[in-house]
């Protein structure tokens, strides 16, 4: 058993398109935590609704490597004060948001 890097089973977004996320290391039930996690986040997006408290407080407790994976795709904004997410909208040619 162990840790190990563990790619999340695919998982459609909200434009329909068929996704998988590697996470990082982690255990299985943590991986799986995780997808219900992120389908709560695609279900929320799709139909312009807040996500549930216990998703927002997983989404807030994360660290910075997977929000930035999640920001990638489209499921979270950037983080205030955040200097990764900062990189990743320069590199996705978004502009940060103003102050």
């Amino acid at each position: 058993m162990g840790r190990e890097t563990t790619e999340l089973p695919p998982y459609t977004d909200y434009n329909a398109n068929q996704r998988s996320l590697r996470p990082g290391k982690c255990s299985e039930s943590t991986a799986r935590s995780i997808k219900r996690h992120i389908e709560k986040l695609i279900v929320a997006r799709a139909s312009n609704e807040t996500v549930e408290l216990h998703t927002a407080k997983w989404l807030a407790g994360i660290g910075s490597l997977l929000h930035n994976k999640l920001l990638r795709i489209g499921l979270v904004e950037p983080r205030k004060n955040d200097a990764g997410s900062e990189r990743f909208s320069k590199v996705n040619r978004t502009p940060p948001e103003a102050p």
